[in-house]
């Protein structure tokens, strides 16, 4: 009887080329290091942003453009209160400027102020002047209404005197002399009366001319006051930020200053 003999597969026979025994622990230590590390270096990677910084020289530029201030006379600098790169706030003194022009307009104010003062006097003394001749013209007027009426209620109760006497001399009752006297004393009272009439009418008329006259006057002196006025305004708006003869230079609103074309004392700007 022959027996048969069993030889065990490859697979399950060990190769001499894999090693036998498992890493030393710093081998092991090393990969899982080097594997967190490459996950924390991903995650890094992923959620945290490092900012990219430059340093280089350079001049910032506003988007919308920037806006030079000038001198509005030709002056010369007295002082620069401010530097390249500073940040001012709307009214902030910038320069103060010295002008013979700024003194000559302050000169010119000082005399429009006292002329405009003497007119508003001259135009106060017009008025009051006016006041006391209307008063007098309509006293006047009062005077001749009153005069009118009695001359009007004396010719009224002579017609109706007149009427009477009349019927009465008609039947013989009164005489015929007497009646002519009595008409001629009424003829001279409605003469009166339209004299009165006519002192009124007078009165009333100079009393118009007087306050036409006085309207046209007090119009001519009011325009020239509003003129002085006006030359004032204007004189007040060129000297804003003015005394003597410094003019003050202030940032019209919020602002950065880009740059300084004069940062000397004694420069001329014009």
């Amino acid at each position: 009887m022959s027996a048969e003999t069993y030889s065990p597969s490859s697979f399950e026979t060990e190769s001499e080329m894999l090693p036998q025994d498992p890493p030393p622990k710093l081998i092991r230590f090393m990969g899982w290091w080097l594997i967190w590390l490459f996950i924390i270096a991903l995650s890094a990677a992923i959620f945290v942003h490092l900012p990219e910084t430059e340093h280089a020289a350079f001049v910032l530029i506003p988007r919308e453009g920037a806006d030079p201030i000038q001198s509005p006379r030709l002056a010369t600098v007295n002082r620069v209160s401010v530097a390249e790169g500073q940040t001012v706030a709307a009214g902030a003194e910038l320069f103060v400027m010295r002008s013979d022009e700024i003194r000559a307009f302050d000169t010119q104010l000082q005399t429009l102020t006292e002329d405009l003062h003497t007119q508003e006097l001259t135009l106060a003394k017009m008025d009051e002047a006016y006041a006391a001749e209307a008063n007098i013209k309509n006293a006047q007027v009062s005077q001749a209404e009153s005069e009118l009426r009695f001359r009007e209620k004396q010719t009224a109760s002579n017609r109706e005197l007149l009427n009477r006497l009349e019927k009465l001399s008609k039947s013989g009752g009164f005489s015929q002399i007497d009646l002519i006297k009595l008409q001629l004393e009424a003829a001279g009272a409605e003469k009166d009366q339209a004299v009165a009439q006519r002192t009124l009418e007078q009165v009333k008329l100079e009393r118009q001319q007087l306050e036409n006259a006085n309207l046209r006057k007090r119009a001519e002196q009011a325009g020239e006051v509003q003129k002085l006025k006006m030359k004032l305004g204007a004189l007040k708006g060129d000297l804003e930020n003015s005394q003597k003869n410094l003019l003050t230079i202030r940032a019209p609103y919020d602002a950065v200053i880009i740059s300084l074309a004069q940062r000397n004392v004694g420069s001329v700007v014009q």
